[in-house]
């Protein structure tokens, strides 16, 4: 089964305010309804797996298009669409509000307890 790592935003994660993830793949490995093992950290860290998402849909698109609703669901982090892509581009220094990635919809199926 793949992984992703939400090193981040495990907490929004587990607490159900997360049900997107963006990700700068050159081609997206994982389609609808696949089952994904969601990580609070890279295993390569000791990051341990914390719940398994089901994968809803994928597509991909310019950063630009996170808006403040797009925000919310990933995770209500940084309080603004606009924000969250600055937060992106910090970051990645690389990456302006026109690079594509990859948007993941997702919603947990099962909570691992650590």
């Amino acid at each position: 089964m793949r992984i992703i790592s939400f090193s981040w935003t495990t907490k929004a994660l587990l607490q159900g305010k997360k049900t997107v993830t963006r990700r700068r793949w050159q081609k997206c490995p994982i389609k609808p309804e696949d089952l994904i093992q969601a990580y609070d950290r890279s295993p390569r860290v000791r990051g341990k797996c914390v719940a398994i998402i089901k994968i809803l849909n994928t597509r991909q698109e310019p950063l630009n298009c996170v808006t403040d609703a797009e925000e919310v669901l990933e995770g209500g982090l940084w309080g603004s669409g606009k924000a969250f892509i600055q937060s992106w581009m910090d970051t990645y220094p690389d990456d302006t509000p026109d690079s594509m990635v990859w948007r993941i919809e997702f919603k947990i199926i099962k909570r691992i307890s650590k």
